[in-house]
């Protein structure tokens, strides 16, 4: 238990999102004397579940807690004291406490936010200025994805590191959501009258930047209370976000016969469906859940025959864009998507 005990210490608290997220959680804010205990029950809970939250024994600190005791006695002594001033002192004032109050519990939460070099505050405020910057260029229809396009490759740099010309960065990268989402914008930027393909970017966006508000606590307090309630529901925005793509696929079939798009877009988008299925989770279950939904329309008997025909040549599409052997997954290879 002694090592188990020397990788808790040895634990980078500073830069764990994780730790920041489950922290920030915590309300009431606890005083600075439990944080210990709360880093303990986190550290048994996501890093290692036989972590003892009880270690060190309680013979290595008899003596630390008979001195607390003691001190805590007089404390206990000199506050009933305190106490009974302040109820008949006249000059009390009860707001001048409620600000030192305050300013102690801010001044503890600060010291418990991540440390952050000078180039990590850079690239924050920046990429959520981009974002902004982003949204704001839908409603004039320009630049939209090239402000997109800088802020993902932003969150890609800062979190794998400067680009490398190695293969384990390249593979590294790849499976970076963010970069997944480099490769959409780039798609998109040959079709940039389209209006539908920025929704998953419009959801990149406010996950990211509740994200960074919430791990990060920037603020104004008024906004990362409603980040919070986005970063909390992360995991559904995600899922939506591959749902969407996938109806973006189908739009785009449509969209060559209605003259909306070109041919080549909807190719190179559909190899990008293809790329982010061998390797992300989310997509995966996006297609899954499309093709039992097409099963269940062609045994259907609620399903006129004419539709049934439109979801066999759908489900037929997604065969022949996958391979036949279910064993084959990893970049650059086949897969199957229904």
């Amino acid at each position: 238990m002694e090592e188990k005990y020397k990788k808790f210490l040895a634990f980078k608290w500073e830069t764990s999102t994780e730790w920041q997220m489950y922290y920030t959680n915590l309300f009431p804010a606890p005083p600075g004397h439990k944080v210990l205990h709360y880093k303990k029950k986190f550290y048994k809970l996501k890093i290692d579940p036989d972590f003892d939250i009880n270690y060190p024994p309680e013979s290595n600190t008899n003596t630390t807690n008979t001195t607390n005791t003691t001190n805590t006695n007089t404390n206990n002594t000199s506050s009933s004291h305190s106490n009974s001033n302040t109820y008949t002192n006249p000059n009390f004032n009860v707001n001048a406490s409620n600000s030192a109050y305050e300013a102690t519990r801010n001044n503890f939460n600060r010291a418990n936010q991540p440390n952050l070099s000078r180039r990590d505050l850079l690239t924050i405020a920046a990429e959520c200025i981009i974002w902004i910057m982003c949204y704001f260029s839908i409603f004039y229809g320009y630049h939209t994805h090239k402000f997109a396009l800088v802020a993902l490759l932003i969150r890609v740099f800062r979190t794998n590191g400067a680009p490398k010309f190695n293969l384990n960065y390249l593979q590294l990268i790849c499976s970076d959501i963010h970069f997944q989402l480099c490769l959409f914008t780039i798609i998109f930027m040959i079709e940039r009258s389209l209006i539908f393909p920025l929704l998953p970017l419009v959801i990149t966006g406010l996950i990211n930047i509740s994200e960074l508000m919430v791990v990060y606590r920037l603020k104004p307090e008024y906004a990362r209370e409603y980040a919070n309630l986005v970063y909390q529901q992360k995991d559904f925005f995600i899922a939506i976000r591959s749902d969407i793509e996938i109806g973006i696929g189908f739009l785009l079939l449509l969209g060559i016969f209605l003259g909306i798009n070109s041919f080549f877009t909807a190719l190179f988008f559909w190899q990008y469906l293809k790329f982010k299925h061998t390797i992300n989770e989310n997509s995966k279950r996006s297609f899954t859940k499309l093709g039992s939904l097409i099963d269940r329309g062609l045994v259907s008997p609620q399903v006129p025959n004419l539709a049934k025909t439109v979801l066999s040549k759908v489900k037929q599409l997604g065969m022949y864009l996958g391979s036949t052997d279910p064993n084959q997954a990893g970049i650059g290879q086949n897969c199957i998507i229904f």
